[in-house]
């Protein structure tokens, strides 16, 4: 059995690849990256939002099983772009993430994830991330940080989920503040998870072909 690794955020835009590391260490010891490495395989870029489909097609290369779960339509992203962008989110938010991403890369990295997994708009809920735990996957959310911390505004942070029990998720938060083995009520792990919108719960449910058992207390 394993214990999950924690890593904290480095400073305060690397949640992802903080997770993902995480991710790395439980189910493949040997493939500890550094932080340059980490942005590398994230396609993380100095003033640009990360998103999550680059870390996707490298776990995919390792030979990882990744489900992603959102309300999002990857292949009209990947034929509209930035209309598609305006379209799901608004003409505010889209702008916001058009300025704060690389949208052509974008583009690329979602024609090759949809030619490599069933990925089609689904909106999880908790029952998904349950179902997905007790099939040995880590999850990676996206969670509104302002409201997981009781903060008035909008904050996008990503955290890992290794467990849910007696009504509360489990989870390494990389912050910051980073909080290894943190627990959150269900009522309020869904307030920030479901930020702005219901519509924008999301998930990526990770797991190696391995025997290997992961202690999840």
């Amino acid at each position: 059995m394993t214990q999950i690794p924690f890593v904290a955020n480095w400073d305060d835009i690397h949640c992802f690849q903080a997770c993902l590391s995480m991710v790395l260490q439980t189910f493949s010891p040997t493939q500890t990256l550094n932080h340059s490495q980490l942005e590398e395989v994230t396609g993380k870029r100095d003033t640009k939002t990360t998103w999550h489909t680059q870390g996707i097609l490298y776990l995919l290369d390792q030979g990882f099983e990744v489900i992603c779960q959102k309300d999002f339509d990857y292949q009209r992203f990947a034929t509209l772009g930035e209309t598609y962008l305006y379209e799901r989110f608004g003409l505010q938010l889209g702008r916001v993430i058009t300025k704060f991403s690389d949208i052509p890369s974008e583009i690329t990295y979602a024609k090759q994830l949809i030619s490599r997994i069933n990925i089609s708009p689904y909106n999880p809920t908790i029952q998904d991330i349950t179902t997905f735990l007790n099939s040995g996957y880590l999850i990676i959310c996206l969670v509104n940080l302002c409201k997981l911390n009781n903060q008035i505004g909008y904050d996008p942070h990503f955290i890992l989920i290794y467990n849910i029990q007696n009504q509360e998720v489990y989870c390494h938060d990389p912050g910051p503040p980073a909080i290894a083995s943190r627990k959150i009520p269900i009522e309020e792990f869904e307030t920030a998870w479901s930020s702005p919108t219901k519509r924008d719960r999301n998930l990526i449910a990770i797991k190696y072909p391995t025997t290997l058992k992961i202690i999840r207390n």
